[in-house]
């Protein structure tokens, strides 16, 4: 039997958990959740896909700025020393090892911990995969999330031996720890 929690207590959760110190990729989606949570008396650095390191967490209502924005493109907040860069600069920190936890959604992680995340089509979703393969491969842990207990089948959280493998075109691109693959209740 598979024990649910909110995607708010998850997001608490795996906030809870990233070290001292990191840098951070929160993934499209779900995982921008993340952010609200991390405890104020921690270092972690937040960064995103399209250019931005120490983004903070989500606007009050009646505060968002409209030009501070994730990679996907949902409203975010900068703490005081954020830097802005180029996307190009911003895929170079990743492919560079330079992000020590990535937090992605899954469609499924299989008993092998081969993660599978790809685009919808589902109208005003993301077009595409974006960085996460970049991402999966490149950050030093990954965090993956899932829906349900049938597409999150194999890695648990006793189970950090487990292996993200990253498929690209068809052919095996790297592998990196799996953290977590979790479900939550809608």
């Amino acid at each position: 039997m598979s024990t649910r929690i909110s995607r708010t207590d998850l997001a608490r959760r795996i906030a809870a958990d990233i070290p001292e110190g990191s840098v951070v990729n929160l993934g499209i989606g779900a995982p921008t959740l993340v952010a609200n949570y991390l405890p104020d008396d921690t270092e972690v650095v937040l960064h995103t896909e399209n250019g931005m390191l120490g983004m903070g967490p989500a606007p009050e209502p009646g505060t968002v700025d409209p030009d501070l924005i994730n990679a996907g493109k949902q409203p975010v907040t900068a703490l005081k020393g954020a830097a802005y860069f180029h996307h190009a600069d911003s895929f170079a920190m990743m492919r560079g090892g330079h992000l020590d936890v990535c937090v992605l959604g899954a469609f499924q992680v299989s008993e092998n911990g081969d993660l599978a995340n790809w685009s919808t089509g589902e109208p005003g979703a993301i077009p595409a995969v974006g960085g996460a393969m970049d991402l999966a491969r490149s950050s030093a842990r990954s965090v993956i999330r899932a829906r349900s207990p049938a597409r999150a089948l194999g890695a648990s959280l006793s189970d950090s031996s487990a292996r993200s493998r990253v498929w690209s075109g068809g052919s095996l691109a790297s592998t990196v720890p799996i953290i977590w693959a979790l479900n939550w209740s809608s």
